[in-house]
């Protein structure tokens, strides 16, 4: 009878100890996807700020930076590459509009130039 006892009491252990391994090996599945989904979520604006810098190096201003509500670290590395792009834009803007008035003028005066050299007496 004792021995009997003890032969229920090692399966019922045995038992335990699969229910709560099994259970553990549940806990660690679901954790490694709630792990996963939430890092896929935090790494989807850093793929598109990348994304971004690339088209930026390529001489593409016009990128989609994206835009998220909150305080923390990605959120304001979105927030001043937003704002440097902008920067960047104005910048390449007051550059064009230079530019186009450095050729006005030095057509202008090239213009102005070959006009002497034609009436210069020769």
């Amino acid at each position: 009878m004792l021995n009997d006892d003890a032969t229920g009491l090692a399966r019922e252990i045995s038992r335990r100890n699969w229910f709560i391994l099994l259970s553990a090996l549940a806990v660690i599945v679901v954790e490694m996807a709630v792990s996963w989904t939430l890092t896929k979520q935090r790494m989807r604006p850093l793929l598109k700020l990348r994304q971004a810098a690339v088209d930026i190096a390529s001489g593409n201003y016009d990128v989609d930076v994206p835009h998220r509500q909150g305080r923390n670290e990605i959120v304001l590395l979105l927030g001043a590459f937003g704002e440097m792009v902008e920067g960047l834009k104005s910048q390449r803007d007051k550059l064009v509009r230079s530019n186009r008035e450095l050729r006005t003028q030095l057509n202008e005066l090239t213009g102005e130039s070959g006009q002497k050299d034609r009436n210069a007496p020769g």
